[in-house]
């Protein structure tokens, strides 16, 4: 940082490429980049960029979005809306595969070797035999909760605490003796999810590792040298992909807090401002995250449904953004997979299918919501300063449509934001690299207020200020 001299100019760093980081109190922080990113950062020039924008590919009619899954061997997408069940091609053609006693909830679907997808409904377990076209309700002594596959053998958990295998390669047997039950504390089993060649049995307190050994009795034997004293406080929170098991957590001391593993013990991934923000949510247990990559970073995006509120940890920065609908209400993705090399969601809105990606720009042909606000500007010595120009260095003249950019300026920790002054930017071909705002006034602390309006894109590479001591 550099050293004041009376009335000399300095150039400093605005700080505008950035995450959003969580605080106990604006004073500490109100630091945040809603529905932006960072990239670039591997090319040495780091820039603020849009996040994924969605459009609408299918439309089933009615129905609440309760799952979705890619049949690898099938190679189409498996969906529920209500208790239909939808089978969806490459060329997002439909048709009506089943039907499910339930209406409302989260299913949970997983597939085996012989041509059989698997759908759980929190009631019953349903088997789509895709080589034979037959849709089949499954009979079992127990009420599944969730479902997962590994070694041949669908594993369900139940709301009693135990969980079960199928027989080997046929979901539509259950032999009653082949089951387990978490063993590690008095628990309530939320979940058996796979991570490569580990079972993870998870509890709201603690969880169980468990491999295959092949034995003849029981096949799984539970890893006794390492105990898991995180359990899952949602079971829908629980995502598991390029080598990770991320979920939101908790145990029988701790509040709830996010965290990831690539096989061993947990890692937190959630901050100590972060972790005092999901203590004041009215409803942590009622919420949804899933795993997904895109350009190259791997994401988790987390939304607590009933406190209104998402984010999204980018695991290749370990940066956190703000991730919202147009209205800036929580984001409608509930959960994401990669189909034909593109990604698509259902919502929690709709019945809808829809389409995601960075290189689409608008929510379905609205315009999204991009904001960043800047850390708090100190003098080193804690002077008075005055800030006359405030330099952005990005992108301009290379949208079609109008583009404008916004500024309001705090100067009381972010708790309130005066008078904004808009910049339009150059129309297309008319390029720039660079918008100005002036005469920032004086104060003790600043922080800055950036609102990008288009419905087209934006880059944003760097940021600086004329600061007069």
């Amino acid at each position: 940082m550099p050293i004041f001299k009376h009335k000399q100019k300095q150039t400093v760093p605005l700080d505008i490429i950035g995450g959003t980081k969580f605080s106990r109190y604006e004073q500490m922080t109100t630091e945040e980049t809603m529905n932006l990113m960072v990239t670039g950062q591997d090319s040495g020039v780091p820039a603020l960029v849009p996040f994924s924008g969605y459009k609408e590919v299918l439309d089933f009619g009615r129905g609440e979005a309760r799952g979705i899954f890619v049949s690898t061997r099938l190679n189409e997408l498996i969906v529920v809306m209500g208790s239909g069940v939808f089978v969806v091609t490459n060329f997002l053609g439909t048709r009506r595969v089943g039907r499910l006693d339930s209406t409302s909830g989260p299913v949970h679907i997983s597939e085996n070797f012989n041509s059989q997808v698997a759908i759980e409904d929190g009631n019953k377990i349903y088997i789509y035999d895709y080589a034979n076209s037959i849709f089949t309700p499954v009979t079992t002594d127990f009420i599944p909760v969730f479902i997962d596959f590994q070694d041949s053998y669908f594993i369900a958990t139940d709301d009693s605490g135990s969980w079960h295998l199928s027989a080997p390669n046929d979901g539509l047997v259950w032999p009653p003796l082949d089951k387990q039950t978490l063993q590690t504390k008095a628990d309530i089993l939320q979940a058996a999810v796979v991570l490569d060649r580990q079972l993870w049995i998870m509890g709201e307190k603690a969880a169980e590792i468990w491999y295959d050994q092949g034995l003849a009795i029981f096949p799984y034997v539970r890893e006794n040298s390492l105990a898991i004293d995180y359990g899952a406080l949602s079971r829908e929170t629980i995502a598991e992909g390029f080598g990770m098991l991320v979920w939101l957590a908790k145990n029988e001391k701790s509040q709830p807090n996010i965290v990831f593993t690539t096989g061993g013990k947990p890692q937190h991934i959630s901050t100590e401002g972060l972790d005092f923000i999901l203590s004041q949510l009215e409803k942590p247990e009622d919420s949804v995250g899933f795993l997904f990559q895109q350009d190259g970073h791997i994401f988790y995006q987390i939304t607590f449904d009933s406190d209104n509120f998402s984010i999204v940890y980018d695991f290749n920065t370990k940066m956190f953004y703000t991730v919202t609908d147009e209205c800036r209400n929580r984001h409608i993705a509930k959960q994401v997979v990669l189909f034909g090399n593109k990604l698509y969601f259902i919502s929690f809105i709709d019945s809808k299918l829809y389409e995601m990606g960075t290189d689409i720009t608008t929510y379905d042909g609205k315009e999204i919501p991009r904001v960043r606000v800047t850390p708090h500007y100190r003098s080193p010595n804690s002077d008075i300063f005055i800030v006359n120009r405030l330099n952005v260095q990005m992108e301009t003249g290379n949208n079609a449509t109008v583009s404008k950019v916004e500024l309001s300026l705090s100067k009381d920790s972010g708790v309130t934001y005066g008078n904004v002054v808009t910049e339009e930017l150059k129309k297309q071909g008319l390029r720039r690299g660079q918008v100005d705002f002036w005469r920032m006034g004086r104060a003790d602390v600043m922080t800055f207020q950036f609102r990008f309006y288009s419905k087209e894109r934006f880059v944003v590479t760097n940021g600086t200020m004329d600061v007069y001591s």
